[in-house]
């Protein structure tokens, strides 16, 4: 029996997704060097952060799907063999191009027959991006234009845009905690990625149970994958390939009317990420 390698891959083409629960966001629209900011409050659009950065704590193959978790019990993975564990994982750097091996302990499934994956990581995750729109944005709020030469900063939801590109800021990191709040996006609904399978997600706490109220025990993102065409280990198989989708990992919106914001005030969020898996 051969030793299996883990290998992370970035892809970075968008992978149609059909999610009740989630909103229609389109891409941000590119046109030559700049991009269209949505025209209207509360519109958003989409696009590939510079750096994307998770933790990753588990990740199983399943010969059946994982028993969802509820308020008193825990997620259950009876079927499911570790490909990798970390009790305390790093920043995984994620970048246009970039692959590399996952940290922590690696463990090679038995051979079989799986048809599903599942992923355990923090609850935080963290961006930063810069681009050019095709108009002067309002990063205060205020109703005075700063500029289309953008930058994300480390304040939530925080923009800084500048005049000039001689000039336009260096991105910050921005994370966001995902808590109970983002209960609605991440459990009603499955997100189907085309040609690879069904992906849906919970958010658990310390004991990976469902976390259903407002009292900020979030502790993971619990992410579940049925494969369209099952993964089969053998003999054989010396890799085991992941790659994540980030082509909507950063959000825009146009805060004109929330709060009384005027006209193309913006604030940049983090977006979300697709999971592929396959073997060699």
């Amino acid at each position: 029996m051969k030793k299996i390698v883990l290998l992370v891959f970035v892809y970075f083409n968008f992978m149609g997704m059909s999610n009740a629960a989630m909103p229609s966001i389109s891409a941000c629209a590119l046109s030559g060097s700049e991009y269209a900011f949505p025209s209207s409050g509360g519109s958003m659009c989409s696009g590939q952060p510079d750096v994307y950065k998770l933790k990753i704590f588990e990740m199983k193959l399943c010969t059946a799907a994982i028993t969802a978790p509820t308020t008193s019990s825990a997620v259950g993975t009876a079927s499911c063999q570790d490909v990798a564990t970390n009790t305390n994982p790093s920043w995984m750097t994620i970048t246009k191009g970039s692959s590399g091996a996952i940290t922590g302990t690696i463990m090679r499934p038995l051979n079989g027959t799986y048809t599903h994956g599942y992923m355990l990581i923090s609850n935080e995750l963290t961006i930063s991006d810069s681009r050019t729109f095709d108009t002067s944005l309002d990063e205060n709020n205020d109703g005075n234009g700063n500029g289309k030469f953008c930058a994300t900063t480390s304040t939530s939801a925080g923009v800084d845009c500048e005049t000039t590109s001689g000039a336009q800021p260096t991105a910050a990191e921005q994370s966001m905690k995902l808590t109970s709040t983002h209960l609605t996006g991440y459990v009603s609904g499955d997100t189907d990625i085309a040609g690879y399978g069904t992906m849906n997600a919970y958010l658990v706490d310390t004991d990976k149970r469902l976390e259903a109220d407002t009292d900020g025990d979030v502790v993971y993102l619990a992410g579940q994958l049925a494969f369209t065409t099952p993964i089969v280990i053998s003999d054989d198989t010396t890799i085991f390939n992941m790659s994540i989708d980030v082509s909507n990992g950063v959000m825009y919106m146009n805060h004109e009317g929330i709060g009384g914001a005027p006209a193309n005030s913006v604030g940049s969020y983090v977006g979300p990420f697709m999971l592929r898996m396959s073997v060699e």
